[in-house]
């Protein structure tokens, strides 16, 4: 498509119409190749969201990123669902109007992760670990050790003379 628009890319006596089955053939390719991507991707994200030192400091961190996960799955596999030649038929759409659908219907999405987002980080998460790199144990042995670096209201309460 962009080579259709811009034919000044191509040196002189290239004729685009020659080339374009093969180009479609490796854009189908590598939409599929795409899709496995995405699926392994998806993985990752439960295995990693599954460390000990990610669910100390997020608490369900596998909750926490759900929305970033259909976000990628709906990114990849949405036009591929829009493009079929039953969905197009059943919502009367043509190519252009497809792609019109997936960019609305993925605006929507957008907006229903993000406030699934604020939701979900705002609970159950332990702020003050998210900027602390070292280990919970670490973490709670260092506490211990130093009053100072003991949140003020947890030393008042250890401490009434303080009030």
């Amino acid at each position: 498509r962009y080579a259709n628009a811009h034919p000044e890319i191509f040196p002189e006596g290239f004729h685009l119409d020659v080339y374009m089955p093969e180009f479609a053939k490796v854009s189908q390719k590598l939409q599929d190749y795409f899709t496995v991507l995405t699926v392994l991707c998806v993985y990752n994200m439960f295995l990693i969201c599954s460390f000990k030192d990610v669910v100390d400091a997020l608490g369900n961190a596998n909750q926490k990123f759900t929305g970033m996960r259909m976000l990628i799955i709906l990114g990849q596999l949405q036009p591929q669902v829009v493009q079929m030649p039953l969905v197009q038929r059943a919502l009367n759409l043509n190519e252009n109007t497809g792609k019109l659908l997936h960019s609305t219907l993925l605006t929507v999405e957008c907006l229903i992760v993000v406030i699934f987002n604020y939701k979900s980080w705002e609970w159950g998460v332990k702020k003050e670990l998210l900027y602390d790199a070292r280990d919970l144990a670490g973490r709670r042995a260092d506490n211990e050790a130093n009053d100072a670096k003991r949140p003020l209201l947890e030393c008042a309460k250890d401490n009434p003379e303080m009030l």
